[in-house]
């Protein structure tokens, strides 16, 4: 039996590009418009031009990180929710209204995040 898929915008930001592959797969079987971006830099541009529901964003990555991409986006009045995925425990109490998710993460735990922010539990 297939899925039933949600209307919602994803934006998926990894710099890995087989974790972004496997999970984007995924996320594309339940969530009606799923986009990705390899790095912060290239995800900000994303997010401009797709409006996302909710970002999922690595917190290191290069040419920008996460949380200079959770600052650029809430500079821009923006209610899109956020969740961040990350392996670095202490690097995340400086981050407010987030959805951390702990490395390795599973499809299940995105899942259950996304639906969670969007009240569609």
């Amino acid at each position: 039996m297939a899925a039933e898929i949600l209307r919602a915008k994803i934006l998926y930001i990894e710099d890995d590009a087989l974790t972004r592959m496997l999970m984007v797969r995924q996320l594309k079987l339940y969530f009606s418009d799923v986009f990705e971006a390899a790095d912060g830099r290239d995800g900000l541009k994303v997010f401009f031009s797709s409006a996302p529901d909710v970002i999922i964003t690595d917190l290191s990555m290069p040419h920008m990180d996460g949380f200079q991409l959770v600052e650029k986006v809430r500079a821009c009045g923006s209610s899109t929710k956020f969740i961040i995925t990350t392996a670095f425990r202490e690097e995340t109490a400086s981050l407010k209204d987030c959805e951390i998710l702990f490395k390795p993460i599973s499809f299940a735990d995105v899942y259950a995040s996304v639906t969670k922010l969007l009240k569609l539990q």
